[in-house]
């Protein structure tokens, strides 16, 4: 297979699994394809990368193939970069959920 059915072959994928799982954000609703990601809600990522490619990781086209080969499965989501990242850095919860339920002050 060629770079260019590599390619294709990859947008095929991503448009199954995120036909699935939705365009957007599941935390904060955005729509920008270039800012969305996937991310596992029991904060499995790496487990799952590994669990794919060993030590060197898995990269996006072996996490889209497993995926669809399992049914996609329910503990994925789509996340923006920030969201996912900010669960990440914040111990699975994203600050986002902390902002939304945060006492609005009335200074």
């Amino acid at each position: 297979m060629d770079r260019v059915q590599k390619r294709r072959a990859h947008s095929v994928q991503k448009q199954k699994v995120y036909d699935h799982y939705g365009h957007f954000c599941a935390c904060c609703g955005e729509t920008e394809e270039m800012f969305l990601t996937l991310g596992h809600v029991d904060g499995s990522g790496a487990e799952h990368r590994r669990r794919l490619n060993g030590n060197n990781g898995g990269n996006t086209v072996s996490i889209l193939r497993d995926l669809i080969k399992r049914g996609y499965p329910d503990n994925i989501r789509v996340e923006c970069t920030n969201c996912n990242v900010g669960a990440y850095r914040n111990g699975g919860v994203c600050p986002h959920v902390k902002l939304r339920q945060a006492p609005i002050s009335n200074v």
